[in-house]
């Protein structure tokens, strides 16, 4: 049986990117919100624990927004490239590099990770689906619901900030 990531897509990329950023976006917010509400009821501080505050500045907002997402996403074709060397089962692939995604942004704050594992599963996937038909689908496969998650995040952050 062939793998749905083995196929080329036949949907437009420009859709994809929108179930893409949806399907990334709402189950990453889920899991950030039951890790901090599983964490708070095990008594842990979490704002010990949390990503660094936001500053909402023009080169905080251009770093995550546009930086970030290519610059990672460089970084990811990489990793599955080299992935790919030591097993050419996909979802497995994808599942190593949410992990060492995750855990990456964990650095930040150990929180970080429930927040972002899920979403690179979804960025990864993506892009060794698109990567069947070229890079450059592949790379947009997988940036364009990045940059829109990570602006998705100022946006929740701003509204918050701003009804307290």
């Amino acid at each position: 049986m062939t793998s749905l990531l083995q196929t080329k897509p036949n949907i437009q990329l420009w859709k994809f990117c929108a179930i893409a950023y949806l399907g990334a976006l709402v189950p990453s917010f889920v899991f950030y919100g039951l890790a901090r509400v599983a964490f708070i009821a095990a008594g842990v501080d979490v704002t010990s624990i949390s990503a660094p505050e936001r500053t909402g500045s023009a080169v905080e907002i251009f770093g995550s927004v546009i930086f970030a997402p290519i610059a990672e996403t460089l970084l990811l074709a990489f990793l599955l490239w080299a992935l790919q060397k030591a097993t050419r089962n996909r979802w497995f692939i994808c599942v190593i590099s949410a992990i060492a995604w995750g855990s990456l942004h964990a650095s930040f704050g150990a929180l970080w990770f429930f927040g972002t594992a899920w979403s690179f599963f979804v960025f990864s996937a993506s892009y060794l689906w698109w990567r069947n038909r070229s890079f450059v689908s592949a790379f947009a496969a997988a940036v364009v619901p990045h940059s829109l998650i990570n602006t998705s995040v100022f946006i929740v952050l701003a509204l918050s900030e701003n009804a307290v």
